[in-house]
């Protein structure tokens, strides 16, 4: 391809969008036009997004059971992680307490691991 109205040297990643500029350019001057790029050319263009669910009327008996049964599963599934996010941070907040009561500072005082500022670096 020839690139020379560009006037740089050309890398691979945009030898795509140079294509769309050249095809834009001659459209533009063949067809005397003002030089508007098509929708179905613009490679910019949103696209509408098209619904690829099975409508609820049409399903049979066994799937809207299906339907219905992940739905409260899903239900169910996140209820199950919110419960247990929950329970996790009462352990945090326990172990946090633990850490910060009286007696830990004399336990970590005796302790010959701790003498060593490399090992009670990451306390």
């Amino acid at each position: 391809m020839n690139f020379s109205w560009v006037g740089v040297p050309i890398s691979s990643a945009n030898v795509d969008f140079l294509l769309f500029l050249q095809k834009y350019r001659e459209d533009a001057e063949n067809n005397g036009t003002t030089g508007r790029v098509k929708a179905d050319d613009d490679p910019w263009a949103i696209q509408q997004m098209e619904s690829t669910t099975v409508p609820w009327k049409t399903l049979t008996t066994s799937q809207k059971f299906k339907r219905v049964a992940l739905g409260i599963g899903k239900l169910l599934a996140v209820l199950t992680l919110l419960y247990f996010f929950v329970c996790s941070l009462d352990c945090l907040s326990s172990a946090f307490r633990l850490v910060g009561g009286r007696g830990v500072g004399d336990i970590f005082k005796e302790s010959r691991f701790l003498q060593n500022p490399i090992a009670g670096n990451p306390l």
